[in-house]
């Protein structure tokens, strides 16, 4: 009963505030469709905050909302259009174009949120020998562990090793010592720390950590046919990202944590402590992804064979309404 009066407390917080007003509906229009696909790890927080006050404020805009076990699935969906909108890795979306799929990238709505977290003290050179878990071979974790450890003469394969591990069983993968260590999003690193069989590995910070992993991606075809709904949902994606670091400022994530709840269901401490920290160096600020470290981990995964050759990126981004939404905010 507690947690049902704190939610309500926080939903009447959003609209009295207005901090994620989508805009107004004006007289009666039929009732638009998108479908979100999201996955439960923080980085994905401003889709689900975003998707709370839609349902409260736009009733002419029809959101579904389905939740994955991990981006193999949601890539999936993706690929069949069953949903039309997600924040996929970048790699992912790089091999979909590739593969013929037309999608675009919007923008971006997080940055950081996974790390690497070991079962004894040390720094990235004490990775040799250990097998690390990653969300998958082809995951951006995985190409940004080839890209840190190769100049440090650690080969992929032969130095440490690395191992695709689902997002539901890496708790219970790294606890019955299936794998040694672990380069998984939030909020995994911080369930472990919690429970003291793990540390954050020394000499990560702006180097494994901080980067952005994930784009906010949209099959092309539902793009062109409803540009409002997407203009809508850029909208509210920026303010929810401003709501959240807001949170994280003034109320140490509180308000994020009991929302999250019922979309994620983590334990709200461990959010709490994950965001206020910055675990990960995970941040909502930045909305536009960069040519330059798409170029990076396009090279990089040319180089591991996960991409058969490089993307235009020009026919690939599409960030005009996210540059818009910007604005607005």
């Amino acid at each position: 009963m507690i947690r049902i009066i704190k939610q309500v407390i926080f939903l009447v917080f959003l609209i009295t505030q207005g901090s994620l007003a989508w805009p107004a509906t004006q007289g009666t229009r039929p009732i638009q469709e998108i479908r979100i696909g999201y996955v439960p790890i923080l980085s994905q927080l401003p889709l689900v905050v975003s998707y709370e006050d839609l349902g409260i404020s736009n009733r002419s805009v029809k959101i579904i909302m389905t939740r994955f076990g991990s981006f193999n699935g949601l890539e999936a969906a993706m690929r069949v259009q069953a949903i039309d909108f997600a924040s996929l890795p970048v790699i992912t979306v790089l091999k979909m174009k590739i593969n013929g799929i037309d999608v675009k990238i919007v923008g971006q709505c997080s940055a950081g949120g996974s790390r690497l977290v070991t079962r004894n003290k040390g720094g990235l050179k004490d990775i040799r020998g250990l097998l690390i878990g990653v969300p998958d071979l082809e995951s951006n974790e995985n190409l940004l562990l080839s890209l840190v450890f190769s100049p440090m003469d650690m080969r992929l394969g032969i130095e440490y090793k690395t191992i695709g591990i689902s997002l539901g069983t890496v708790i219970e993968d790294y606890t019955n010592n299936r794998i040694d260590s672990m380069f998984m999003p939030e909020p995994f690193g911080t369930i472990i720390e919690n429970r003291k069989i793990g540390f954050m590995a020394e000499g990560q910070k702006d180097v494994l950590t901080g980067k952005f992993l994930t784009v906010l991606t949209i099959n092309s075809s539902f793009l062109n046919k409803n540009k409002n709904i997407v203009s809508a949902c850029l909208e509210s994606i920026v303010k929810a990202c401003g709501f959240i670091e807001k949170d994280i400022k003034d109320l140490k994530a509180k308000q994020v944590s009991i929302l999250q709840k019922k979309y994620f269901d983590y334990d709200e401490d461990i959010i709490a402590s994950s965001l206020e920290n910055r675990k990960g160096e995970i941040s909502f600020t930045k909305f536009l992804p960069e040519k330059k470290e798409i170029n990076r981990f396009s090279e990089e995964a040319v180089k591991m064979k996960i991409l058969t050759h490089s993307v235009n990126l020009d026919d690939l981004l599409s960030l005009e309404i996210m540059k818009q939404a910007m604005e607005k905010k």
